[in-house]
């Protein structure tokens, strides 16, 4: 079988998420974060046959977009993954499997009472401006009228921030706080849906992929904490240990 620049894509940029991955039999690529903060989903047009652990998915990933490779073929193996083209061939051994940090349930995604669109340009505006900023945090914020994203070090009431207008508010109020480090998009437009619960989810517009970001447990949304009741996020609570 062959695997697409668009699978390849997706699989780089789930390496910024997990250096690692677990890839089960099917179409499904599932990664989470280390602190479990951060999960991202899609489907693919391959079809993997066997379920494999890559252990070094960045290295991986340089030996299949290298000129040697590109376009290559690859045969699945049992404990390997023989990858061929033009004469060249390279085995690259799978990892153990115990090794590898992965989703072990589905995310229990509750309704999201902020929701609006947030398109590739406006993605970029908010990285870059973070960068510029050295701010580490990402506020999503409203006084009940528009929806802004805000970056800045809410630690220090006197940081350098930037605030980008990305949608009509619900007539609530609300600062619910990412950490910019989870911010970990591929590119396009993306859904977003942000639930008082602390939890949130980017669905892309034009591919089947798909994010859930934990908020930091700071984060207000008018007075619905009152029937949070100090749970954990929901991120967290469903990739547990059981």
């Amino acid at each position: 079988m062959q695997i697409t620049k668009q699978t390849i894509d997706i699989l780089r940029n789930f390496s910024m998420v997990n250096s690692s991955i677990l890839i089960n039999p099917g179409q499904e690529l599932k990664t989470v974060s280390d602190m479990k903060t951060l999960l991202a989903r899609a489907t693919v047009t391959e079809e993997f046959p066997t379920q494999f652990a890559i252990y070094d998915l960045p290295q991986f990933l340089n030996v299949v977009t290298s000129p040697t490779y590109q376009g290559a073929d690859y045969a699945f193996k049992d404990d390997s993954v023989n990858i061929t083209l033009n004469g060249s061939s390279c085995e690259y051994y799978y990892a153990d499997e115990t090794t590898v940090v992965t989703p072990t349930k589905d995310i229990r995604m509750p309704e999201g009472e902020i929701t609006f669109e947030l398109t590739d340009e406006q993605i970029q505006t908010v990285r870059n401006m973070a960068s510029i900023l050295s701010t580490p945090d990402l506020a999503c914020v409203s006084e009940g009228g528009s929806t802004y994203l805000n970056v800045l070090d809410k630690k220090n009431d006197k940081s350098n921030n930037n605030r980008l207008e990305v949608g009509d508010g619900n007539g609530t109020s609300y600062e619910m706080y990412f950490k910019m480090e989870n911010l970990k998009l591929l590119k396009g437009d993306y859904i977003v849906d942000i639930s008082s619960k602390n939890i949130s989810h980017f669905a892309h517009k034009n591919l089947d992929l798909e994010y859930w970001i934990a908020l930091e447990p700071d984060s207000t949304y008018d007075i619905v904490h009152d029937e949070v009741e100090d749970h954990e996020n929901e991120l967290t609570d469903s990739l547990g240990d059981e």
